[in-house]
């Protein structure tokens, strides 16, 4: 549009992505393209705590959680407060709780008890984070948009062949609207499979397929190597 070239606009809108719905949105605790301000929203909501910032570094991929939260918030464990469990939580790190052995030297011992209780909140945590994100309907509007830029920007190409004139195919055989439109699949990939169902007609687009490409210079030697059995249906079909 700066450019002032309305016709391409014009053309890139019509085959733009239907913009998905908050329902279309996937999302977890961790997901980077949340912005850290609402994690660190979040985190205040929860446990009423104060100062807590959230910061992602992206050359590391890596989390950082800091803020101050009440020592009796039921939101800590015995072992580990709120603060930490979710900065693992956004890590994707191990939340196991271990005791130190009884004589030096020996292994450390998984405290299975702390680590199931840390488990169990981390996922009320979680549960409340997702019952949260989408609660208030501004927030919601910003991550829907945000969520359509950064991963609804693609479409799948659509193969129209209904231009192809076929030259020298016999007037006896007409290629229906799916098989043109997998010969000029064929004819821009130089790689496809064609996973059409029995008497969808794959030989004749195959045939088809060699032919043009050997015409516009695409193959030099186009080949078929079929199966032992399907050799006589292909031989009738050339």
């Amino acid at each position: 549009k700066q450019a002032n070239l309305p016709a391409n606009v014009a053309a890139l809108e019509k085959v733009q992505p239907e913009q998905w719905g908050s329902e279309n949105v996937s999302f977890f605790v961790g997901s980077t393209w949340i912005p850290t301000e609402h994690y660190a929203e979040f985190l205040t909501h929860l446990t009423k705590g104060t100062d807590i910032k959230v910061q992602f570094y992206a050359k590391t991929n890596s989390w950082n959680v800091t803020g101050q939260v009440d020592r009796n918030s039921d939101w800590n464990t015995n072992r580990r407060g709120v603060i930490d469990i979710f900065d693992k939580m956004l890590n994707s790190a191990s939340q196991n709780v271990y005791d130190e052995p009884m004589q030096k030297g020996d292994p450390r011992i998984l405290n299975v008890a702390e680590t199931e209780a840390i488990a169990a909140k981390a996922k009320e945590i979680k549960d409340e984070f997702q019952d949260w994100l989408f609660a208030d309907s501004t927030r919601r509007a910003e991550l829907v948009q945000i969520f359509n830029e950064k991963f609804n920007t693609r479409v799948n190409r659509q193969n129209n062949g209904g231009h192809l004139k076929l030259y020298g195919k016999t007037p006896l055989i007409t290629l229906r609207r799916h098989q043109m439109n997998a010969v000029w699949r064929g004819i821009l990939d130089n790689s496809v499979l064609y996973d059409h169902a029995v008497g969808a007609g794959k030989t004749f687009v195959a045939i088809a397929r060699a032919m043009e490409r050997r015409r516009m210079g695409l193959s030099k030697k186009p080949t078929f190597v079929v199966p032992k059995a399907g050799d006589l249906s292909a031989g009738d079909a050339q």
